[in-house]
């Protein structure tokens, strides 16, 4: 839980980079020019402590967001002697605003901010607070989780810093995506009450609106939160979604090259490539559901040629057909997971599980819900685990064979 913590691992690592330097700030920036060097790789970034993010370092498709960098330079920097802390900002350098984390070192009778995310050492912040230890320990409680948020850690992380914004906003948002929307009211209110009006306390109603499935209640506050920050990643990813749920599939389109245009590294070089396919695909799409004869034939040549936003548009334009044809878009969709789309072989599975398009066939479905599975896909997983309580032990060694040794033909761009 505490991010800071110092193991004998990063003990040892510190050492070893700062051998043979006396001068304080000379150890300061040989620290820092060796974590800058590290979660570059294409993996997406987490939350790790210090002592996570230094074992997941040796590996080079590690990736790292500006929390872990922070909280590694820090715990490597006290190793070796240096007055080093967490430092959580909301207005960068640029006047950019949103949330970004760094680390504080004061040195030679002076303080200054150490950014390995943005490889800028003395770098200037326009609005930033230095965290103290109880208050890191709170930051790193409150980071969000990939699954249900963990209440406790939430409840925790709001009492040991009650009054900080960003904290008190970050457990709405847990709370709403756990369930707890009455919960989340209440601290939401609180908030509000304070009367100062900024982007966030938008962008977390937004998100209380969205867990209650109150979509145009969630538009509006991200197009007030937009207008107070426009730059924001965050809102305009919230925006995505929104639109999409309402069916507004041009809009969506809008705010992804948005997010893309706007990316300053936060994204993955994968979560670029699966947002820049996903336009793709929304655009191959509203080309297909024009019935031009002409547009469907250019469409299919290119899919046939291996064009993946193509082949998933086309699966899609079937399956929405009136009435649907399975049977082509199970074609479709057997070209583009080959290319190993993730969502093509969880679509493959839902087909096979239950007959649609091909003959029933379990263990096929069964197949190619692992191999979404391993690209991370929670519903494929989910899935995967309930079709092993109708499959033989021999069935499902058959199909973890299978997944296991296939391999996929060279993706087309996207």
């Amino acid at each position: 839980m505490n991010p800071l913590g110092i193991t004998p691992e990063i003990t040892a690592e510190a050492k070893r980079l700062t051998a043979g330097l006396t001068n304080d700030m000379l150890r300061a920036w040989a620290l820092f020019a060796e974590v800058t060097r590290r979660g570059r790789g294409a993996g997406d970034g987490g939350h790790r402590t210090a002592d996570e993010a230094l074992q997941a370092s040796a590996d080079p498709q590690a990736r790292f967001l500006c929390q872990e960098y922070a909280t590694l330079y820090v715990a490597l920097a006290r190793a070796v002697g240096l007055d080093a802390w967490l430092v959580h900002i909301e207005r960068c350098a640029d006047g950019s605003v949103g949330y970004h984390d760094c680390a504080a070192l004061f040195v030679e009778g002076r303080g200054v901010l150490v950014d390995p995310t943005w490889r800028a050492f003395g770098i200037r912040r326009e609005a930033f607070a230095v965290l103290d230890d109880v208050q890191a320990i709170s930051h790193q409680a409150m980071q969000p989780s990939g699954g249900t948020p963990d209440l406790q850690r939430l409840w925790m992380g709001l009492k040991l810093n009650p009054e900080d914004r960003w904290t008190r906003l970050q457990f709405v948002r847990g709370m709403a995506k756990a369930g707890e929307s009455e919960t989340a009211a209440a601290e939401l209110q609180k908030v509000r009450a304070a009367g100062t009006e900024s982007w966030d306390i938008h962008e977390a109603t937004a998100a209380l609106e969205m867990a209650r499935g109150r979509w145009q209640s969630a538009l509006v506050e991200l197009q007030r939160a937009l207008a107070l920050n426009p730059g924001s990643v965050v809102v305009h990813g919230a925006l995505v979604t929104v639109y999409s749920h309402l069916g507004d599939h041009a809009k969506a389109t809008e705010h992804k090259e948005r997010v893309l245009a706007l990316d300053r590294g936060e994204l993955s070089q994968d979560s670029r490539r699966r947002l820049t396919l996903e336009n793709a695909v929304m655009k191959a799409s509203a080309r297909a559901s024009s019935g031009d004869p002409a547009v469907l034939a250019e469409l299919q040549k290119q899919a046939k040629g291996g064009d993946l936003a193509a082949q998933m548009a086309l699966a899609q334009a079937c399956a929405e057909a009136q009435p649907p044809r399975p049977a082509e878009a199970v074609r479709w969709l057997l070209l583009a997971a080959a290319q190993n789309d993730a969502q093509a072989q969880y679509n493959l599975g839902y087909y096979y599980a239950n007959g649609e398009g091909v003959a029933l066939n379990k263990v096929e479905a069964y197949k190619w819900l692992l191999l979404a599975a391993a690209q991370g896909d929670e519903k494929a997983k989910d899935s995967a685990s309930l079709l092993e309580l109708e499959l033989t032990e021999a069935q499902i060694a058959e199909g973890s064979r299978w997944a296991t040794n296939f391999k996929p033909l060279e993706r087309t761009q996207p």
